[in-house]
C-alpha cells in the first residue's frame, strides 16, 4: 500500500519541533497549530497536559491553536515568511515538499529514531535523503463498501466482480453494479498501483507509462464495454446511488464508514478493493 502521511507533531508523549522558529518571548512555551476534527481535541489536550506535567519543573506550557485545513496552510506560510511560525505543525503531508523546499520546516532524522515507525509511512514523508515529519496516523484510504441486503458477499477479484455484475440477481435489483468517483484521481491511484505504476518517482512525474494507459483502459472498459459503472458519476452521485440501493458496491474512504453504519445498520459491510485479476496485484490506495 502506498502511503501519504501526516507531517508532524505529537505521537504518544514523544515531542519535538520540525519548524525553524524565531526566538519565542517565552522559551518554555510551545506553540502547536493543528487542523484536526473537533473530537480529536480532547485527546490532544490530554497529551499536552501530560507533557506539561512531566516538565512542570521547567514551567513548560503547550498552546494549541486550531485552523481549518486550507486556513492552516495559508497561515503557516504567512507566519513562516514573517519569521514567527509555530513550533509544531500537525497537518496533512501534502504540502511537506513545498515547506521543505521553502526552508519552513527542518528534517527530523537527528531528533527521532525513525526505525520505530512504519517504514512505508516514513518513506512517504522523505525527500532528498531526509525525513521531514513524523507520522502520527495513517488513514483516509479507499476500500470496498457493500450492502448485504443487495448482495451478501464482496468480490475477491475483478473477475469475481465482473461475474457478480453480470448476474441476474444484481441486474434485477440495481441500476449499476459498482460506483466510484471516476473523475477524481484519488480513485484512479489504487488501480494504477495494481497495474504496477505510480504517479511520481521522487521529483519526477511518471504519467505517460504503460501502467497509466492500462489503468485508463480499465476505466473505459468498466464504463463502455461492461457498463457496470454509472457514467459521469461524482462523489455525491455514488453516495446517493449506494444509499438508494441502486448499486451493489461502491469504493469510498474510511471517513464515510460511521455515516453508512448509521444509515444501513447491520447490512453495511466493507472489504478490500478487489484484486486485479489481470496482474494478480491488489489496488494500492493512497493513505493520509
Amino acid at each position: 500500500m502506498r502511503i501519504t502521511v501526516f507531517c508532524l507533531a505529537i505521537l504518544s508523549l514523544v515531542f519535538g519541533s520540525c519548524i525553524k522558529p524565531s526566538l519565542p518571548e517565552n522559551p518554555n512555551q510551545i506553540i502547536v497549530w493543528e487542523q484536526e476534527d473537533a473530537q480529536v481535541a480532547p485527546y490532544m489536550d490530554a497529551i499536552f497536559r501530560k507533557f506539561e506535567e512531566m516538565h512542570r519543573v521547567k514551567g513548560v506550557k503547550v498552546v494549541r491553536t486550531h485552523y481549518q485545513t486550507e486556513d492552516l496552510r495559508q497561515q503557516f506560510q504567512a507566519a513562516s515568511l514573517a519569521g514567527v511560525p509555530p513550533d509544531l505543525l500537525l497537518c496533512p503531508s501534502d504540502t511537506a515538499g513545498i515547506y521543505a523546499a521553502s526552508g519552513f520546516i527542518m528534517p527530523v532524522n537527528e531528533h527521532f529514531d525513525l526505525r520505530k515507525y512504519n517504514e512505508a509511512a516514513v518513506e512517504s514523508i522523505s525527500l532528498d535523503g531526509k525525513t521531514w515529519g513524523i507520522p502520527v496516523s495513517n488513514g483516509n484510504h479507499l476500500m470496498l463498501f457493500y450492502n448485504r441486503s443487495v448482495y451478501p458477499e464482496p468480490p475477491a477479484s475483478t473477475d469475481d466482480l465482473f461475474r457478480i455484475c453480470s448476474s441476474d440477481k444484481i441486474k434485477e435489483k440495481t441500476e449499476y453494479c459498482i460506483a466510484f468517483d471516476m473523475g477524481e484521481p484519488f480513485w484512479l491511484m489504487p488501480w494504477l498501483g495494481a497495474f504496477g505504476g505510480w504517479p511520481i518517482d521522487n521529483h519526477t512525474p511518471t504519467l505517460n507509462t504503460p501502467a497509466m494507459r492500462k489503468a485508463f483502459n480499465f476505466y473505459l472498459n468498466l464504463k463502455y464495454e461492461k457498463k457496470i459503472v454509472p457514467p459521469e458519476c461524482d462523489y455525491n452521485c455514488m453516495d446517493s446511488l449506494f444509499k438508494e440501493k441502486k448499486v451493489a458496491f461502491i469504493i469510498n474512504g474510511d471517513w464515510a464508514i460511521s455515516g453508512y453504519m448509521k444509515y444501513f445498520g447491520k447490512d453495511f459491510k466493507l472489504a478490500l478493493i478487489p484484486k486485479l485479476s489481470e496482474t494478480g496485484k491488489y489496488p494500492t490506495p493512497m493513505v493520509s
